[in-house]
């Protein structure tokens, strides 16, 4: 509360500072002035839905460990590594937890293990996809990648599985004019 409490301080001082330094001849805001708080306030925002532009699951710097006490969900999956299976565990507990970053490392670790888990593949286009607090989401490049990645290797899937890539098939869309009402 006293991070969030003092960032609000410093963006109200920024914009008062802003304010004072009107241009005395036209009494408008000074261009430069509103720039700079502008970064500033760019810089120091928060939110809660994280920033995918910042993170990079090709990495080798964004590997991800196994991380144990993150959740006991289980679901039936096609994969030919355990390794993939525990990460795949990890990645869809994550998801659930809205540790989105974490379950996108995971997802893309699982794929590292079995290049051809469609269902890797359909947990990366999810950490990619909408989530409750990224209002106004529009799919991303990566999220499309990911699903037609998905079903492509898709055919050796049982049939939940092929379900839940057909309902990413579904829930994405290159097309900008749908709206995320109608996708969803």
């Amino acid at each position: 509360m006293k991070i969030f409490a003092g960032t609000t301080i410093v963006a109200v001082w920024l914009y008062s500072f802003m304010l004072s330094r009107k241009e005395a001849d036209h009494g408008v805001i000074n261009v430069a002035a509103r720039q700079a708080f502008l970064q500033k306030v760019q810089a120091y925002r928060m939110g809660c839905s994280p920033d995918l532009n910042f993170f990079n699951p090709a990495d080798s710097a964004n590997d991800i460990p196994l991380l144990p006490g993150w959740g006991n969900y289980r679901m039936p999956l096609t994969v030919s590594s355990d390794s993939a299976k525990i990460y795949f565990k990890q990645g869809i507990n994550m998801y659930y937890g809205f540790h989105i970053i974490e379950a996108l490392a995971s997802f893309s670790k699982v794929t590292k293990f079995d290049s051809g888990s469609a269902m890797g593949y359909w947990g990366m286009a999810l950490s990619y996809g909408p989530n409750i607090n990224d209002y106004g989401y529009s799919a991303s490049p990566e999220a499309l990648v990911a699903m037609h990645k998905a079903k492509e290797l898709g055919s050796h899937c049982t049939a939940v599985e092929k379900g839940l890539i057909a309902a990413m098939q579904v829930r994405y869309t290159a097309d900008t004019t749908q709206t995320r009402e109608h996708l969803n």
